[in-house]
């Protein structure tokens, strides 16, 4: 973890996205996560902001799980 950039392949492996749906919801605007441009083209993201994302995700997952178990 920290503030390495990743590229569209290791975000893919992370995430468990293609990376032609990556690309398709950045083109929409419909993705969470903002890149950062390098060399006009080429998309990163920085591997600390992925992670957090990720953490975020399980939190929300858990809290939903422990809702429907409360009732």
């Amino acid at each position: 973890m920290g503030n390495k950039l990743i590229n569209i392949n290791q975000l893919s492996e992370k995430i468990g996205l293609k990376p032609k749906t990556i690309r398709n919801r950045l083109y929409e605007e419909n993705f969470p996560l903002k890149p950062i441009k390098q060399g006009g083209r080429k998309n990163f993201w920085l591997e600390s902001e992925v992670d957090q994302y990720i953490e975020d995700l399980r939190t929300k997952s858990h809290a939903q799980i422990d809702i429907g178990n409360a009732a």
